[in-house]
């Protein structure tokens, strides 16, 4: 999946004003690295922003393709950082929901 494809609400940290650097960008969602700690490999964004506790990542596919399964790592920097993350996620594909899933703390 190329990395434009992948659009999330809110994007990162870099939305704060004054802040921007952060390399914890929706790209690495789909950069291939899978449990990792290195930053460098992470998708970060606030928890609230503007009143908004609703979060979505969205991921559209280049072209037509059968989905056979979605896998879900959740944060995992280090032992200390185990409470961010996500509990559970609402999955839709095509706009048909898939269901409610927990993901598991790292």
């Amino acid at each position: 999946v190329p990395s434009d494809a992948v659009r999330c609400v809110p994007a990162d940290l870099n939305i704060i004003p004054g802040y921007s650097g952060d390399d914890r960008t929706a790209d690495k969602l789909v950069d291939g690295t899978r449990v990792t700690e290195d930053d460098h490999h992470m998708w970060l964004a606030l928890w609230q922003y503007n009143g908004a506790t609703e979060h979505f990542v969205e991921i559209k596919l280049p072209h037509p393709a059968a989905v056979a399964a979605a896998r879900v790592w959740n944060y995992n920097k280090s032992t200390a950082d185990t409470y961010r993350g996500v509990k559970e996620v609402r999955v839709t594909l095509d706009g048909q929901s898939l269901g409610t899933h927990c993901v598991r703390k790292a």
